[in-house]
């Protein structure tokens, strides 16, 4: 009786164990530079290394598909020059250098705060790109809509060296994505990011 107790249970759990696992599974959805997607255009993919970087989950950037300042120019700052402490440069920074700006400059018309008050494609969490984020729209400028020829372009970048300061680029083909540090006074394009 016990013999025939134990070979049953064993066939049983031979049974279960071979069973096969109807679970299915359903693939993530990834994107490529150059889909529409959340309200703009991809135009950087997150790769190990980057801030953010999450193999198990893809990340990256989006451009607003037109210039957020249109024809009009803006400042980088808000009328009065304070170092704000915006200092990050790399991919993942924009968010923060945005942040930070607004929190040490409050109201005023200025490109961080025109990218954070900016509500497009039925998204709000648009930022002001850091230096390497703008660097990525240059990189692939040829799929990127309505940029200014010649026309400078604000990062969230600050100047850690002159609190005068911040860092902007040359968009446009043929522009060469020369970057520089000039006065926060001065008067350019603005292209919001968001990240995914």
């Amino acid at each position: 009786m016990k013999r025939k107790f134990l070979l049953i249970a064993l066939i049983l759990v031979a049974i279960v164990s071979c069973k096969k696992d109807n679970t299915t599974t359903t693939p993530a959805v990834t994107h490529v530079v150059g889909d529409k997607f959340g309200g703009g255009i991809v135009i950087y993919i997150l790769k190990s290394g980057d801030l953010g970087y999450d193999p198990n989950v893809q990340h990256g950037l989006i451009v607003a598909p037109s210039d957020q300042t249109g024809t009009n120019l803006m400042r980088w700052y808000n009328g009065s020059y304070t170092t704000t402490g915006a200092t990050g440069s790399a991919i993942g920074t924009g968010k923060t250098n945005t942040n930070t700006i607004i929190a040490k400059q409050g109201a005023g018309s200025y490109a961080a705060m025109l990218c954070h008050n900016l509500t497009l494609g039925g998204f709000n969490d648009w930022y002001l790109p850091s230096l390497y984020e703008l660097r990525v729209i240059y990189w692939n400028v040829s799929i990127v809509s309505g940029i200014a020829t010649g026309g400078y372009y604000w990062t969230s970048t600050e100047d850690d060296t002159a609190y005068t300061n911040a860092y902007q680029m040359i968009l446009s083909q043929g522009g060469g994505g020369h970057t520089m540090s000039d006065d926060k006074a001065m008067q350019c394009s603005v292209r919001a990011v968001r990240s995914f």
